[in-house]
């Protein structure tokens, strides 16, 4: 009798664990919008996507949907990208906010720039995750984009003219500076990236050159004692000069984020009291002189054109990349929607 009363309890409880088993699975299997791959993507995210970039369920879904097979694909085809690579994309970033918001970077607290990321309740380490992953699938589309089609393209007259009409703006060159600056570079001399640590160690050299510079030592003796831009800080003529540059220059635009450039346009004639981190490196910027805008003719407006169209070519480019990307890594992974 005890031995079937304990063989009756335990059939009851394996049942009662295998319905909670199914009910479990069931009620998740609710939540699951799609899965890709071994990711899971959740309706709950889905329902953030849409209201984050006002868009319908469907249309954010399809971007979830994508974005987790580049994930998976870039995952296989390129490294891993580094903690100081992420780390120089965060301080882009974050200086870009403080930029924003007319603060110095090193002003801004973690738990205030994490508050103003457009996700609530997000933590450092989910971010610099999301940040990694980004950085991954947009190296994973930069090795598949075709370079010599990049390399190659030499927009035509006719192209060159038409873009002209369309876009008379172009023919402009906005206003600019003349600009000198104490630079801390983010690679050593074999031109690779330099280590956290060392990062570390310049930021501390930076806050302390600028503090000197706020108690009024001499930009150019700063220049000598702290700069490790050879180029500009060995000019005999003029340590520390970087030259003129116009504001809306495509050259300009790849060499510094907006933050940089938004700051350098908004400045007076002066020192900037303010340290820049860029992926190039640490920048604190002084204005010689503001250039106004001026009309561009013959070689230098076909110059600014063509740059403007190699690089709507190049966007175009990455794009139809990416979307061909997706089309084939479709038949590669297995795609479940709920």
């Amino acid at each position: 009798m005890y031995k079937c009363n304990k063989i009756l309890l335990l059939a009851v409880t394996f049942i009662i664990n295998v319905t909670f088993c199914l009910n479990a699975q069931m009620t998740l299997r609710a939540k699951v919008a799609a899965k890709v791959n071994n990711e899971i993507i959740l309706q709950s995210d889905v329902q953030k996507h849409a209201k984050l970039y006002k868009i319908s369920y469907e249309d954010a879904l399809r971007e979830l949907i994508d974005d987790a097979l580049l994930y998976a694909g870039a995952k296989i085809a390129v490294p891993e990208p580094n903690d100081d690579e992420v780390l120089v994309m965060i301080n882009e970033d974050k200086a870009y906010y403080a930029n924003q918001v007319h603060k110095d970077v090193k002003d801004i607290s973690e738990q205030e720039f994490l508050n103003a990321l457009l996700t609530n309740n997000v933590s450092m380490k989910t971010f610099k995750e999301y940040k990694k992953r980004q950085l991954w699938i947009s190296n994973y589309v930069a090795s598949v984009l075709d370079s010599e089609a990049v390399k190659y393209y030499f927009p035509t007259e006719a192209e060159v003219a038409a873009a002209s009409q369309a876009h008379p703006d172009l023919l402009l060159e906005g206003a600019g500076a003349a600009i000198s600056m104490i630079m801390w570079t983010a690679f050593n001399r074999d031109g690779q990236p330099e280590s956290q640590l060392v990062m570390k160690e310049k930021l501390r050299l930076a806050e302390e050159c600028l503090n000197k510079l706020k108690k009024g030592s001499d930009f150019i003796d700063m220049v000598l004692e702290y700069s490790d831009d050879l180029v500009t800080r060995d000019d005999p003529n003029a340590p520390g000069y970087a030259g003129v540059i116009a504001f809306d220059d495509p050259r300009v635009e790849k060499s510094f984020p907006p933050n940089v450039i938004q700051a350098l346009e908004a400045a007076d004639v002066g020192t900037i009291m303010e340290i820049f981190p860029t992926s190039a490196g640490l920048y604190i910027f002084r204005i010689e002189a503001k250039v106004p805008p001026k009309k561009l003719y013959g070689e230098e407006a076909r110059i600014k054109v063509e740059s403007y169209l190699r690089n709507e070519h190049k966007k175009n480019l990455r794009e139809k990349t990416r979307t061909k990307l997706i089309q084939q890594l479709e038949k590669e992974f297995d795609i479940k929607i709920y």
